[in-house]
């Protein structure tokens, strides 16, 4: 046997069955994850009709062209700014304030962990048709309140002005305890020292927060606003039971968008579809790249 036999035979014995396990994984990975992006982007170039898709002609960028002037997409994009804005904003100060108040807790933490993250299991469903019953004009239990303080009743998602934000409320509540979780496992991961050597320079409470708490944070912060834009530019489950893009298009998302002119109201243009999608995905690397390179350099 000549030494790349030998070799050969030795790596086999070493690896062999580690490359067994994994090939299949691997292959599944390529086909489901690769292969989807690779057809959406050919797609996007083409005028595919998802009925006859034997009758695709290459478009070349005509679709991404189009983009740019259809109304309805750029109305989406802003509607995506808006629920980003709004989700982000509610999101990471209700978190950041629970973990801030679980970090300090010694007994009783694991208990309180459950009912706040117990709404990040429930179906997203579930909770657009328990926030449809508090938003109800009529019978919802938020106008019932707010009308014990004499404030008239609001239409929430049947307003164009309030739709895209009362949904953004509604989601943060679905998914506050995924990110109230992240933050405390940050809190308790901060070495004590950092917090007694600030003590002992005179820092104050607001100040040790800004530059101590904050700073350490960083990764746990950057993890939850890449999540939150992710979650932003393809959110569509919701949305779609609550409101359905309306009213007046006012909560049009991208992804409901895609699913519109794919699949729904006739259109069938599973091209132009593919063109807003891949055009997400762009959107999406682009966004998390360039606040991964802020944060760096802001903490850094």
């Amino acid at each position: 046997m000549d030494l790349r036999a030998r070799q050969w035979a030795r790596f086999r014995h070493r690896y062999g069955f580690v490359l067994a396990v994994l090939t299949p994984i691997l292959l599944w990975f390529i086909i489901f994850s690769f292969g989807p992006i690779i057809y959406a982007l050919w797609a996007s170039l083409t005028n595919t009709h998802t009925l006859d898709p034997s009758l695709a002609r290459f478009v070349g960028f005509k679709n991404y062209i189009s983009l740019l002037e259809d109304r309805r997409f750029l109305m989406s994009m802003g509607n995506v700014v808006k629920f980003v804005a709004v989700k982000g904003f509610l999101n990471i100060l209700l978190s950041l304030g629970l973990a801030l108040l679980l970090e300090r807790l010694r007994h009783g933490r694991n208990v309180y962990l459950f009912f706040i993250f117990m709404p990040v299991v429930i179906s997203q469903v579930a909770v657009a048709m328990l926030f449809l019953w508090l938003y109800d004009p009529r019978l919802g239990l938020i106008n019932y309140l707010i009308g014990l303080i004499d404030i008239p009743p609001q239409s929430f998602i049947r307003s164009t002005s309030q739709a895209i934000y009362s949904v953004a409320v509604a989601d943060v509540w679905k998914t506050y305890g995924y990110a109230a979780v992240i933050f405390l496992a940050g809190l308790l991961d901060i070495p004590q020292d950092y917090y007694e050597a600030a003590k002992v320079d005179g820092a104050t409470r607001l100040q040790t927060f800004l530059r101590v708490t904050i700073p350490l944070l960083k990764n746990a912060l950057v993890l939850i606003m890449v999540l939150i834009v992710i979650d932003g530019v393809q959110h569509f489950t919701m949305v779609q039971v609550m409101t359905g893009g309306g009213p007046a298009d006012s909560t049009l998302m991208p992804s409901i968008l895609v699913y519109d002119y794919g699949l729904g109201a006739n259109n069938y243009q599973m091209g132009y579809a593919s063109s807003i999608s891949f055009l997400m995905f762009v959107v999406i690397l682009t966004v998390t790249v360039l606040q991964l390179r802020l944060f760096r350099s802001l903490y850094e």
